[in-house]
Parts: structure tokens; C-alpha cells; sequence
């Protein structure tokens, strides 16, 4: 029998129960050691697995019986912790968004490949069964011919998730911005489901909240393939989260995936195809009543993280993959900048 590969947690905070959570359900991997600055949270997590804690990175690294790095830290550290990670020879599970940069991205998981590593971004949501069956549905060309894909997240983040002089929510050189942290997920969907976006005209604006990044934002889009679409974001909803949904209209039918986060088949009026049966809920991450997030099917991530390591099984949601809604993120954000249409160019150019 093989020894479970194991796994460094960095980061104490709110994901890091999903990921302990994931890794207990996957045959194969095991904690055997847990990171973060502050000590109380760290002391915590290390006695509640039974694993050393750190307060440095660094001392994490230089543990052999660590092989695969979970970094679950706030949006800043996520690329300079994966190329800490890459440094010392060890795989890496990375939180969204992978990088602030597209092309930083890229290199990330260009870099790894040719360390002969593992680089696995969080973009949990894909794995949602609404999702799954829509995307199955697109690649049989169930659609036909895409005429409209768009998304709209309409969520509430109320003052308090801001709050604190240690946050890091709300600030730009700590968040990047709103779309980084709750947009990602479904700008990622609507180009798995749609296909890439060659074009962008947005506004973004900070209207609900005393923060130094944008709580709303909107976006005309013109896809590769010709569709158009739109892209509507929001954190003012009062009083709760009202939904986070995908509509895809093609010469063959439509499809919604609806539901507070995407995380329901709301819709389909397909000619040719059925509606699947069956079809489970993901149930949204709840934040100790607070508020409530994207579902975390992290399980998913460490299965493949497992398959890929183990039996060499593509990778699921690879750097470059990861990188497009991140390009698109930019892309919304110049626009904004500017007031001018932005061009995406096509990728590998």
C-alpha cells in the first residue's frame, strides 16, 4: 500500500476547514503540518489534527514528509507562495485567484510543468452537477450555435466582512478587487460554458461600501465565436445573497444554471436533448450564518490532485485554463480605467 502523500496547510482562515474537510474524503493524502502567522490559529489547527504548526512558511517547506502545498492565504500571497512551493520541490493546491496577472498565471504554470510538478488551482465551482451537465450538453453541441451566454451575481457582503484593521477584504493591494474574490467563480463557468471572450466594455464602481475596491460591476462581452453576452456583479444586495446565474441561448434551446451560487438547473428548454434527472444541488459554503459562498467542492480538487499524481490523469483546472477569467478580470477592470473597449487577445498570442 502506498503512503499517503502529505499535505501543508498555509493559511488558518476561513477556507482552510473546506480544504481539512476535502482531504479527510480523499484516499491518499493526508495533513502532516499546518501554517499561519497568527499563532492562536495555527496552535489550534496544529492540535486539532495532531500535526506541527508554523508561523513561517519556510519551516513548512523544509518538511519532507510534506509533499503537496495548500495554500489558502489572502489573494496577495497565492502566486509568491506557489513559486515559494515550486522552490522547494513540492506540488501545489492553490486558492483562486491563482495570480493578479494572466501572464503571471501562465508562467506559474509553465514553471511547474517544467519542474515536473503539480500546480492545481481552486476553481471549485466547475464541479457543481448543474454545472457538469451543461458543460457535457455544450460539448455535444446540444446548443448548436451560441447566440447569448451571460452571467449575473447578485450577492450581499455586508459591512462587517470588511471590518477590521487586519482585514484584507476591500483592500486593493491585499484583494485585487471584488471580481478576484467572488466573481472569479462564475466568470470562470461562462467561458468554460460559452467559450473566450475576445472583447470587453465594462464600468465598475464602489457604491454600498467605505473600501478601496469596486462592490459592483457590469460588462458588455462579444465572444470569440460571436455571441454576446453580459456580465452583471454586485456585493449591495440586501438583505442576503439573491443569486449567482449562468443563461446560455443557442440556435438549438436554453439553459439556466441558477440558484444562490449556480448551484442549481433552473432551466432547460433544449430541442434535442432531455433534461437530465437526478440531478443533485451543490449546497453553498456557509460562513457561520454570516454570509454564504461558492460551494466548496474542494473533494473534487483533491481526487484529481490524486489522479493526476498517482495515475497521471489530466489535470482539471489547469494554471493556463485558470488564467482566462483572470484575463477577462483585467480586461473589466481597464475598461472601467479607461472607458474604452478592451480586446482580449485570443490565447497564445
Amino acid at each position: 500500500m502506498k503512503e499517503p502523500l502529505g499535505v501543508g496547510l498555509v493559511g488558518c482562515g476561513q477556507i482552510v476547514p473546506r480544504h481539512v474537510q476535502a482531504i479527510s474524503e480523499t484516499p491518499g493524502l493526508a495533513v502532516r503540518a499546518v501554517c499561519d502567522i497568527h499563532r492562536g490559529r495555527c496552535d489550534t489547527w496544529a492540535k486539532k489534527l495532531g500535526v506541527p504548526g508554523f508561523g513561517k512558511i519556510d519551516d513548512l517547506l523544509r518538511r519532507k514528509d510534506v509533499d503537496l502545498v495548500a495554500v489558502c492565504t489572502p489573494n496577495h500571497l497565492h502566486a509568491p507562495m506557489a513559486r515559494a512551493a515550486l522552490a522547494a520541490g513540492k506540488h501545489a493546491v492553490v486558492e483562486k485567484p491563482l495570480a493578479f496577472s494572466s501572464a503571471e498565471a501562465r508562467e506559474l504554470g509553465r514553471d511547474f510543468q517544467k519542474a515536473g510538478l503539480g500546480l492545481f488551482p481552486v476553481l471549485q465551482v466547475r464541479f457543481n452537477p448543474a454545472v457538469q451537465a451543461v458543460l457535457d450538453l455544450v460539448h455535444r453541441g446540444g446548443l448548436g450555435r451560441l447566440y447569448l451566454g451571460s452571467m449575473i451575481q447578485r450577492w450581499n457582503r455586508g459591512p462587517a466582512y470588511f471590518e477590521g484593521s487586519e482585514n484584507w477584504h476591500g483592500r486593493k493591494d491585499l484583494e485585487g478587487g471584488a471580481l478576484f474574490t467572488q466573481g472569479i467563480h462564475y466568470i470562470d463557468i461562462l467561458i468554460q460554458l460559452a467559450g473566450p471572450i475576445e472583447e470587453v466594455s465594462a464600468r465598475a464602481a464602489t457604491l454600498a461600501h467605505d473600501i478601496e475596491t469596486e462592490d459592483a460591476a457590469v460588462a458588455q462581452v462579444r465572444f470569440a465565436s460571436g455571441a454576446l453576452g453580459v456580465i452583471e456583479f454586485s456585493l449591495d444586495v440586501y438583505p442576503r445573497n439573491l443569486e449567482a446565474s449562468l443563461t446560455l441561448i443557442g440556435e438549438q434551446g436554453t439553459v439556466v444554471i441558477g440558484g444562490i451560487a449556480a448551484n442549481e438547473l433552473t432551466l432547460w428548454n433544449v430541442r434535442t436533448q432531455p433534461a437530465p434527472t437526478g440531478l443533485a444541488a451543490a449546497t453553498p459554503n456557509d460562513y457561520g450564518g454570516a454570509y454564504v459562498g461558492s460551494p466548496p467542492n474542494h473533494a473534487d480538487i483533491y481526487r484529481n490532485v490524486i489522479a493526476h499524481l498517482r495515475d497521471g490523469e489530466p489535470i482539471a483546472v489547469t494554471a493556463e485554463s485558470a488564467a482566462s477569467s483572470i484575463r477577462v478580470i483585467e480586461a473589466i477592470y481597464e475598461s472601467a480605467r479607461t472607458g474604452r473597449t478592451v480586446a482580449i487577445p485570443a490565447e497564445g498570442d
